[in-house]
């Protein structure tokens, strides 16, 4: 049978003896072990928990890292069971359920960590970050953060720091009242590859910033985050000034508070593919602003619920906005393939195409467009060649409702002409009693126009 781990063996009445008979059956971790019965080993390498007023950490085997009183040295005690993780090339560094305070916990090293929070609360000291992440921009290994919850001490620190680190993984944390819940941040190098998986952040001044704090534009490659839920944040999402977050997959849902921004864009969304929720019930909030300095196309799939303005563009920038699989919209000035229908080698037959003047246009690769009519089986009458070749149009019958009708003063002298497009052409009856006329009119030089008088 198993028995305790070294950390909860301390928090038995101290030199007391293992437990046997009643204790020991209903209470088997403190039974005394038997021959060949092995201690389990257990799943950290160092650990940290409060016990009175007393902090400690200690390795997995019991041998105290480092100690102090709680409230007071919680931030010394955590910092050196990190370095003591650091000593040993790398390991799990696991908290038990309490608030520790004042913390401001700085990785820095290239070596694998787990930071295992599980039900425990680090607390800023309203100045400093709470976790400050800066390893290596290409490192072999990558810090995982897992669990807990981070308070910034009324946003007056923010939560995760992360800067030119490569491969950060944050997994069901929790985060409330930083001034930046997750700060990547780049200051010398690119990086990539941050994920976030059903991470929550709250009451924020931004929810998750990215942003650029060296020289020249930079780029956070392939970002991946999943079940993002964001609430009351001042601005959920921040990509900043000069601030690149491309070929990356962002899902997440935001509810944006009064006076809020759900999306603050004013970097490059290059490639990445946006799938959002936005909510608010005040009128002053803002789903997606884009900024002055924001350059791209952000292309988006999203839903808003309630009444406020859902996109902000005073800059006339670009985006695509998808409100479902056959439905994207764009501003003018955007050129946007909405449906592409292809062969199984990507060989595009047939394309509908909103151009940058907002006009539709059908296009196809080599090939008639036929109009079918389902109702007979066959042809509706339309059938458009190949341009390539004859570039014909054959057509069952024309309709064309272009016409004017009414009293011109005889043989049309009143009648004033509509603007000349070569190819046009009209009908137009003079109804005046003394001198009526029908004719045919035509423009074939895109300038002046021709007619026939029709009996």
């Amino acid at each position: 049978m198993p028995s305790l781990y070294p950390h909860e063996v301390r928090k038995i009445a101290q030199g007391a003896g293992a437990a046997s008979g009643f204790a020991g059956f209903f209470f088997p971790s403190l039974r005394a072990r038997g021959l060949g019965e092995e201690k389990p080993v257990p799943p950290y390498s160092a650990i940290v928990y409060k016990e009175g007023d007393e902090v400690r950490a200690e390795d997995w085997k019991g041998r105290k890292i480092a100690s102090g009183e709680a409230g007071v040295d919680d931030a010394s005690v955590i910092q050196s069971a990190y370095a003591k993780i650091v000593d040993c090339g790398g390991g799990c560094l696991s908290f038990e359920k309490a608030t520790y305070y004042n913390i401001n916990l700085k990785i820095t090293n290239d070596l694998p960590l787990i930071l295992d929070l599980g039900a425990s609360e680090l607390r800023g000291d309203g100045t400093n970050p709470v976790i400050e992440i800066e390893t290596n921009h290409i490192a072999e290994y990558h810090p995982i953060i897992r669990g807990g919850r981070i308070d910034g001490n009324n946003r007056g620190s923010v939560g995760i720091q992360i800067t030119d680190s490569y491969h950060v993984i944050i997994q069901d944390t929790s985060i409330v009242d930083c001034s930046k819940g997750i700060n990547p941040r780049l200051k010398s190098h690119w990086t990539e590859s941050l994920i976030l998986d059903r991470v929550r952040i709250r009451f924020c001044d931004e929810g998750l910033s990215f942003e650029n704090v060296g020289s020249g534009s930079k780029s956070f490659g392939q970002s991946r985050i999943m079940a993002l839920d964001i609430g009351g944040c001042t601005k959920g999402i921040a990509i900043n000034q000069d601030t690149s977050v491309f070929r990356s997959f962002i899902v997440a849902t935001i509810w944006i508070p009064e006076n809020g921004i759900g999306i603050y864009m004013d970097g490059s969304p290059a490639f990445t593919w946006w799938h959002l929720g936005l909510e608010s019930q005040y009128n002053s909030a803002i789903g997606i602003n884009f900024g002055a300095n924001y350059d791209g196309t952000m292309e988006f799939y999203a839903r808003f619920y309630g009444t406020f303005t859902y996109i902000n563009n005073p800059h006339s920038k670009k985006y695509l906005l998808w409100i479902s699989p056959s439905e994207v919209r764009a501003p003018s000035g955007v050129f946007r393939e909405g449906l592409i229908i292809a062969t199984e080698d990507g060989t595009p037959v047939l394309k509908l195409i909103k151009n940058a003047a907002d006009a539709p246009i059908i296009g196809v690769s080599n090939a008639d467009v036929t109009f079918w009519d389902y109702g007979t089986g066959s042809r509706a009458g339309i059938n458009v060649d190949t341009i390539t070749t004859t570039g014909k149009a054959t057509l069952k019958k024309i309709v064309n409702l272009e016409v004017y009708r009414d009293d011109y003063g005889g043989n049309f002298a009143s009648f004033t002409f509509p603007s000349a497009e070569k190819g046009r052409f009209f009908f137009a009856e003079d109804t005046n009693a003394a001198n009526p006329a029908k004719r045919l009119y035509v423009c074939l030089d895109g300038s002046t126009w021709s007619y026939v008088d029709l009996t």
